[in-house]
């Protein structure tokens, strides 16, 4: 179209005017919208969202069959749930009202899945039944301790927990919602760091992490002594007993390059444990390896493995240390869990990528 053919525009010379003033507004314009922004932050993105995985257990759907659940912990956030399909890896995301993190981490007897979380002590419970109620608190079973570190389930159905920071015992029974503190296993340390149940309904609770302890807990007469050996008490460089069910159905303690077999309260030496119990299907297939986003399933009649991969999606990981890196780039690490990222800030070629699929980048 000719200049001349624009309806108002008759005169050349004043069309070129108004173009001249035009340019003339909008770099002023551009001027003043870049000094706007000049030593201000500007959000590039969140490079890493994987959570840190706590661990996977095996579990009802719900609806007639199994689930693989993954527990994740945040540092910028909550914690969560991700139930996987095991066959299709289909994923399915779940929240609480509150806790960034659970080490214990267990199948009840009941069917649902239960959390002990950091941070407050408390008992999660999700319900795959319904899980529209995501995940619900059940209570804190003390008022005095803030970390529960694992879960074991009892021959009474109850669920026994070890504590920090006064090396507690605590139990919760899935029928009645029936919470109890069984005091101290220790009367100075501060961890009672591993739980396991026997054959025979003891409770074994492995103590540390200044001179260590193998405490035996009753729960018929709620009477709880030290069995470690004689001799291992406070030895140098052994600071925690660790406990531990093992694939055979007994309950080993290892202390240093100590490991016992407990035998109801008698620790009896052995050369070594057995391996821990497998992660099992109703249909006998086996979890052979999980990893945040992946899983490997193993036919113990064929010996094929699958590995099946799934999706989910965290707040962010936090962000530890950034630096210049090769190519111009800026690198980053993450803490808990570890990742690195990379930002290219060229124009034209902004970008964020992660080693993993991951903390906001901001500049």
């Amino acid at each position: 179209m000719h200049l001349a053919s624009v309806p108002g525009c008759t005169n050349i010379k004043a069309l070129m005017k108004l173009t001249r003033i035009g340019w003339l507004a909008l770099l002023l314009l551009t001027s003043r919208t870049f000094a706007a922004d000049e030593g201000k932050f500007e959000s590039l993105g969140i490079p890493v969202r994987v959570g840190g995985l706590m661990g996977c257990v095996v579990g009802p759907n719900g609806r007639g069959g199994d689930a693989l659940y993954f527990n994740f912990n945040q540092t910028s956030g909550k914690l969560f749930l991700v139930q996987v399909d095991p066959d299709t890896g289909e994923a399915k995301q779940f929240d609480p009202p509150e806790g960034p993190g659970a080490w214990a981490f267990i199948t009840g007897p009941d069917g649902k899945i239960y959390f002990g979380t950091w941070d407050g002590g408390l008992v999660l419970r999700f319900d795959p039944q319904h899980p529209e109620k995501q995940i619900e608190v059940a209570g804190k079973p003390s008022s005095t301790e803030s970390y529960i570190w694992q879960y074991d389930v009892g021959k009474d159905g109850k669920l026994y927990g070890c504590t920090y920071p006064q090396a507690k015992l605590v139990s919760f029974d899935p029928k009645t919602g029936a919470m109890e503190d069984l005091g101290r296993m220790h009367p100075t340390e501060m961890y009672a760091r591993s739980v396991a149940v026997g054959p025979t309904g003891k409770v074994y609770v492995g103590i540390g992490t200044t001179i260590g302890d193998l405490v035996v807990f009753d729960p018929a007469t709620k009477q709880h002594r030290s069995i470690l050996p004689s001799g291992l008490e406070g030895a140098k460089g052994w600071t925690t007993v660790g406990v531990s069910k093992r694939s055979d159905g007994n309950v080993y303690a290892e202390f240093g390059t100590n490991v016992f077999r407990l035998d109801d309260e008698t620790p009896v030496r052995v050369t070594s444990a057995p391996s821990a119990p497998v992660r099992k299907l109703r249909d006998g297939r086996e979890v052979v390896a999980f990893e945040r986003g992946k899983y490997s399933l193993k036919n113990p009649k064929t010996g094929a493995v699958v590995e099946r991969k799934f999706k989910y999606a965290g707040n962010g990981d936090a962000i530890f240390v950034v630096g210049n890196g090769p190519n111009g780039c800026i690198y980053g690490s993450t803490m808990m869990p570890m990742e690195i990222f990379r930002y290219d800030p060229k124009p034209m070629r902004a970008s964020i990528s992660a080693t993993s699929p991951a903390a906001r980048c901001i500049r």
